[in-house]
């Protein structure tokens, strides 16, 4: 969210689960390493939206840029994923991992939260389609179920998790699909920390110099990143 608390835009957003709710909605795609690749800033919806839904549109649109059958992997949260998401990528040569809503997941006969519970910390059930996408549902201290077009069960980690019991910490058995996501999601959020040091510090009645200073701050914070590569 780019910060702004002015009514003259027409693309102002209210997000309440947002540290600064009041804004600008930039969506983009970035590396683990937080260098932004491609973004979009959020306009509103036309009364246009595929069967893919409002997160899968913006996926396509930021994976529009990429070259198709390059096999890069996308990484992306619960806004995001779907099986018909997954599906169209696979048609582009594109992998996906992410998680996924139980709701969206309505023919897929995995054990529920209170059966993987009853088997304690670590465990977990999956499927496998026959067009390549495995659904895995591990339990830690709450049940979490990923998709992914690339990567399932196999080969298990180990997590070190703190046993509030035994009073130590344990080592809680971890899907490979878990360790992947875990290892490569969340370039936006250490890009987003990069700008919060050096926040600009700017009043303007023209809604759209914030934009202008926030990505001229992203363009910042992508050259030390190349220069530190």
């Amino acid at each position: 969210m780019v910060q702004y608390r002015g009514t003259t835009s027409p693309i102002r957003q209210y997000i309440k689960s947002k540290s600064h709710p009041w804004g600008f909605e930039v969506l983009g795609r970035a590396g683990t390493g937080g260098m932004l690749f491609d973004f979009d800033i959020y306009q509103g919806g036309d009364g246009t939206r595929s069967h893919l839904g409002q997160g899968g549109d913006v996926v396509m649109k930021l994976v529009s840029t990429l070259a198709k059958n390059s096999n890069y992997n996308i990484y992306a949260d619960n806004l995001f994923t779907s099986v018909p998401l997954l599906e169209k990528l696979l048609g582009w040569g594109l992998q996906y991992t992410g998680i996924v809503r139980q709701n969206w997941l309505p023919n897929c006969n995995i054990k529920g939260e209170k059966e993987l519970k009853k088997e304690g910390r670590g465990s977990f059930d999956f499927r496998v389609e026959d067009t390549h996408i495995s659904a895995v549902k591990w339990f830690d201290n709450r049940a979490v179920t990923l998709l992914s077009t690339h990567t399932c069960v196999e080969p298990l980690h180990m997590a070190e998790r703190w046993d509030k019991k035994a009073k130590k910490r344990i080592d809680v058995s971890m899907p490979a699909i878990v360790a992947d996501y875990n290892n490569h999601m969340g370039g936006i959020d250490i890009l987003d920390s990069f700008l919060a040091k050096y926040r600009f510090r700017i009043r303007s009645r023209r809604w759209y110099i914030y934009l202008f200073w926030h990505f001229l701050s992203v363009a910042l914070v992508n050259s030390w990143l190349m220069y530190k590569q």
